[in-house]
């Protein structure tokens, strides 16, 4: 007959405990990581669709209301990335999560201009690169419990992310003198975007790991927050390359 100790059970069931609050905390902070998203690209596919029915069509009028609403965009956009750092010290969660709604949604104000220059299928598989990249370290990240350390993480993504890379490379820069200094650059600004993505999943996993997170969805809002804004940098860099490799092959 095995015979348990009392110690040894109760250390058990406060391990179980505290996974169980950190994945709670991990699942938090990327449903309004997701949320942050979907509020974003709504806004930026549906914002010149939604102001064109409002005026019947793209008249000079509602030319005018896209663009007023643009140029709000782009002022309110600033301050609240400022005021959800800042709201960030309070105690109070329904703060920051005004300001993390408003800067999501004025976000998607201000690139709501790309989605009337550029292909959707560009869009497209811009954020699809973006997101396997982060769902690559978030994986790894969660499946290793945070024990990886950042360097193998961001090695991990930075090898997926220079597969892509070097495709771009491949059909843009093929033949050319310049190729060189493109990789150059491109595989700089790759390592230091990858490299705070990396670090602040990392980060992130290891906080709800020691329930940092535990009775503070002040501080679960701000990890989606810099999760958002990692997400968002990205995923204008290799929008960038897109475009780039669209003007190239026109």
């Amino acid at each position: 007959m095995e015979i348990y100790d009392e110690a040894q059970v109760k250390e058990t069931k406060i391990k179980n405990i505290t996974g169980l609050n950190s994945s709670l905390s991990l699942i938090k902070i990327y449903l309004w990581f997701a949320l942050g998203l979907l509020l974003t690209g709504a806004v930026a596919i549906g914002l010149p669709f939604l102001v064109e029915g409002i005026y019947g069509g793209i008249t000079e009028a509602s030319t005018n209301a896209y663009y007023t609403i643009l140029i709000v965009s782009l002022i309110v956009f600033l301050p609240t990335s400022l005021a959800v750092n800042f709201s960030s010290l309070s105690k109070h969660s329904g703060l920051i999560a005004t300001f993390y709604i408003l800067f999501a949604l004025s976000f998607g104000g201000v690139i709501s201009f790309f989605t009337l220059l550029l292909p959707t299928e560009t869009l497209f598989y811009a954020f699809l690169i973006t997101s396997a990249s982060f769902l690559l370290m978030g994986v790894l990240g969660y499946v290793t419990k945070g024990k990886i350390g950042a360097p193998i993480l961001f090695l991990c993504a930075f090898v997926f992310g220079l597969s892509i890379i070097s495709i771009f490379n491949l059909l843009l820069f093929n033949g050319s003198q310049y190729i060189m200094y493109y990789w150059i650059i491109s595989i700089a600004i790759l390592v230091i975007f990858l490299l705070i993505a990396a670090v602040d999943t990392n980060r992130i996993i290891r906080t709800a790991q020691n329930r940092g997170f535990d009775n503070s969805n002040t501080m679960v809002i701000y990890a989606a927050y810099c999760l958002y804004s990692d997400f968002m940098i990205i995923f204008y860099y290799v929008l960038r390359l897109l475009v780039m490799i669209g003007a190239n092959r026109n």
